[in-house]
């Protein structure tokens, strides 16, 4: 046994080896074959990445094995509220280094929050370690090693223990000037505060497992594709597969989402569950590239006190001029909003309903005028509410449309499936919305188009309604006029016809006297 070996053997005899619970860790692991076994977790699809040294030494080294998808950690839950975090490798006469870490793709989560690694903050003649503080009231720390996929690898990090002890309380721990309460890396300096798929965790401090690994097929797959085991049973091995569960998201983007490879995500099922409890259906969020399983938070907008609550308009008629728009809305949840040619009907709760849809078709050759109207149930969702904003929403739901040619006045039923795709803009002031969507209906029996809707963007301002993009109104606002509180204005309204009725009694009267007599 070389020299360095012996050293570190009679050092870690001044340590207990403690079998610690996972939930209640504050002391320190020196690793043997039972803590290996106690908090280092293993993937399904992943060779050991930890393993015990070979020569039966008491650390643990990085395995060479062909790795496929996972990761190899430990996963401790600290026992205090503010926790340092020490690493010992060993490091005979060469000290760990951050490019040690790098090129070993070695990594520490916080609560999912990827922690800076520098160079060893301590080093002895055989050690070297790293202290590391702790995010407050941090639920788990992960301390794990991904090895490139199809790779050689060699990664001489010798992790001989870790420890974990309280440490000093701090308000601000990065020093960025954001407190740790408000601050999305509080380990990691970002005044920014940079969240692109607003999940609460700054993209400075992201562990993003897929950049570890790539779509590259091993090798030994272009002449055996079935090598190993096969997950989903398509003939394709899972090291040669690069979707595992054919569910129509690869590996790589699971693996990004933190979902499981080998669990396939069904898209029919799944259309309306809400696994994060995050407001936002799932399959709504992987289409924005967001987890389905980690609670996202983007901008949003209730849509009722911008489309509801403004009294009747209508913009001065013009029949032969279809941008004329007339607004109504006779309670809190529903409205109507028409050109001359085409009428929307709504409700709006939860949800913005179509509930049905007049359209003026014309004049048929006996010059009488024909309307359509079609009703649907269930109603057609065209945004919920709150609504994303800058996202543009694809459903599709069947519906019973029921219409009634008015020229005819044969009244029809039919099943049918409704295809909307709609999208909500906001300014930056928060004071305009806009929404905008089209409308496709298919007789679900013939697949006929039944009924076809564009609806270019209409723009509203919470006080006013209705306005066109600059900003004007665009169906001028009419406040309701006050109630009169006493009888006197009726009074002088009546005063005022019978005067004018008057008035035009006698211009008749003078104008018949003054006319000149005709004769026969």
């Amino acid at each position: 046994m070389r020299f360095y070996y012996i050293l570190l053997a009679s050092l870690s005899l001044q340590f207990p080896m403690l079998a610690h619970s996972i939930t209640e860790f504050s002391d320190t692991i020196n690793f043997n074959a039972q803590t290996m076994d106690e908090y280092i977790e293993h993937s399904s699809v992943l060779a050991e990445n930890w393993k015990m040294d070979d020569g039966g030494n008491s650390f643990l080294v990085p395995g060479n094995s062909h790795q496929q998808y996972g990761s190899s950690a430990f996963k401790i839950a600290p026992k205090f509220s503010s926790s340092k975090l020490t690493l010992t490798f060993v490091s005979f006469l060469n000290p760990v280094t951050a490019s040690d870490f790098s090129a070993c793709n070695f990594y520490i989560l916080a609560d999912r929050q990827k922690l800076i690694l520098s160079d060893a903050t301590q080093t002895t003649l055989i050690s070297s370690s790293l202290d590391l503080n702790i995010p407050r009231d941090a639920q788990f720390i992960e301390i794990g090693i991904l090895p490139p996929p199809g790779a050689a690898f060699s990664c001489n990090l010798k992790l001989s223990s870790i420890a974990l002890e309280q440490r000093t309380d701090s308000s601000d721990l990065d020093d960025d000037g954001i407190e740790d309460d408000k601050d999305n890396c509080p380990a990691t300096k970002n005044p920014k505060q940079l969240d692109n798929n607003y999940d609460g965790t700054g993209d400075d401090c992201v562990f993003d497992r897929s950049q570890y690994f790539s779509s590259y097929i091993p090798t030994e797959c272009q002449s055996s594709p079935s090598i190993g085991a096969d997950n989903d049973a398509d003939g394709i091995s899972d090291l040669c597969d690069p979707d595992d569960d054919n569910d129509s998201i690869s590996d790589l983007d699971e693996i990004h989402w933190e979902m499981d490879v080998f669990t396939a995500f069904d898209f029919v099922l799944e259309k309306e569950t809400d696994h994060d409890s995050d407001g936002l259906l799932s399959a709504d969020e992987i289409e924005l590239g967001y987890s389905p399983f980690i609670p996202n938070h983007p901008p949003t907008v209730k849509l009722n006190k911008y489309l509801l609550n403004h009294d009747d308009s209508l913009q001065t008629a013009d029949l032969n001029n279809d941008l004329i728009y007339q607004y109504t809305s006779n309670d809190n949840h529903s409205f109507s909003f028409r050109t001359n040619s085409v009428s929307h009907h709504y409700d709006l709760t939860n949800q913005l309903l179509l509930t049905k849809t007049s359209v003026k078709a014309g004049e048929s050759e006996n010059n009488i005028l024909v309307n359509f109207e079609y009703a649907f149930e269930p109603n057609v969702v065209i945004f919920p509410s709150p609504a994303l904003i800058d996202h543009e929403y694809k459903i599709s739901a069947f519906t019973t449309v029921t219409y009634i040619d008015h020229l005819t006045q044969e009244r029809i039923v039919t099943t049918a499936l409704a295809n909307i795709i709609s999208k909500i803009n906001l300014s930056e002031n928060k004071e305009i919305l806009s929404f905008s969507y089209t409308l496709q209906v298919y007789d679900n029996n013939t697949s006929e188009l039944v009924v076809t809707s564009y609806n270019p963007p209409s723009f509203w301002n919470e006080s006013e309604g209705l306005i066109d993009g600059s900003g004007t109104p665009f169906i001028p606002y009419i406040a309701p006029e006050p109630k009169s509180e006493n009888s006197s204005d009726s009074n002088s309204g009546g005063a005022f016809n019978f005067t004018y009725l008057l008035l035009m009694l006698i211009l008749s009267v003078y104008y018949r006297i003054s006319s000149p007599r005709r004769t026969i």
